[in-house]
């Protein structure tokens, strides 16, 4: 693929920008694919305008190479050369298994060749080990240095078949790099009340705890009390619900 333009402005300056594109994508024995990507961008003229210039320069190639099997597994490994700054891309690679709905798993991390150093290792992980019951943990890990950057965790239980009996719980946590633990962050607890839901939250990141009621039929009117602003009425503003009426006579 390729393109020109022509640009001509009032002050008399003209310029003109190229810019070209070669793909080659392979696929062969239904478990491996390949795309290659050339581009090229160059400008010449004058222009009155600085931003007119910006990323009309660039000349460089990627390439990108996927193992697969069906839904379950797919791992890719790219990297390239920048000809335009005469560095070489990160060689970075992805790998996703999800082994099944109950289980899925990621990890991403690379390799700085221009620095000689490994890029951090990401890991994402999500486990549905019953109906309801999700579990998210992430972790960020420096290989270079074999520290764990960061780290948290959330677990999400909804249970209960009517009002009576259902809950919706959550419970956040973090890992702490001073003290070497996780740390909780985040609690949530739904009850429902039938026509309304009461709502229990914590943050110990804030160190704000609030308790809110809603009537379903008006979920943007809750109504409740929060450690930072005290009692507070969604639907009403409470210094104008609390002034003294006006007298009509």
């Amino acid at each position: 693929m390729a393109g020109l333009d022509q640009f001509a402005y009032d002050t008399s300056d003209a310029r003109y920008a190229f810019r070209e594109k070669i793909s080659l994508k392979t696929e062969l024995w239904g478990f491996f694919r390949n795309n290659v990507d050339y581009n090229r961008g160059i400008s010449e003229g004058n222009t009155p305008f600085f931003f007119d210039n910006i990323g009309n320069f660039y000349n460089n190639i990627k390439d990108t190479i996927t193992l697969y099997y069906l839904e379950a597994v797919t791992w890719t490994i790219d990297g390239g050369y920048n000809w335009q700054a005469s560095k070489y891309f990160d060689l970075m690679t992805r790998l996703n298994v999800k082994l099944s709905e109950r289980l899925h798993i990621s990890l991403s991390g690379g390799y700085d060749i221009e620095n000689q150093k490994y890029r951090d290792l990401v890991t994402s992980t999500r486990v549905i080990p019953m109906g309801g019951l999700t579990v998210d943990i992430n972790s960020v890990h420096d290989l270079n240095t074999g520290i764990l950057k960061s780290a948290d965790s959330l677990v999400d239980y909804e249970f209960g078949e009517d009002w009576v009996s259902k809950w919706h719980l959550r419970v956040g946590h973090v890992y702490d790099y001073l003290s070497g633990r996780f740390l909780l962050r985040d609690l949530m607890i739904v009850k429902d009340l039938h026509c309304w839901e009461a709502k229990f939250m914590y943050s110990d990141y804030r160190k704000e705890w609030s308790i809110t009621f809603t009537l379903k039929a008006f979920p943007e009117m809750p109504i409740g009390w929060a450690t930072y602003q005290g009692f507070y009425f969604e639907g009403f503003n409470k210094e104008e619900l609390l002034k003294e009426s006006p007298r009509r006579y």
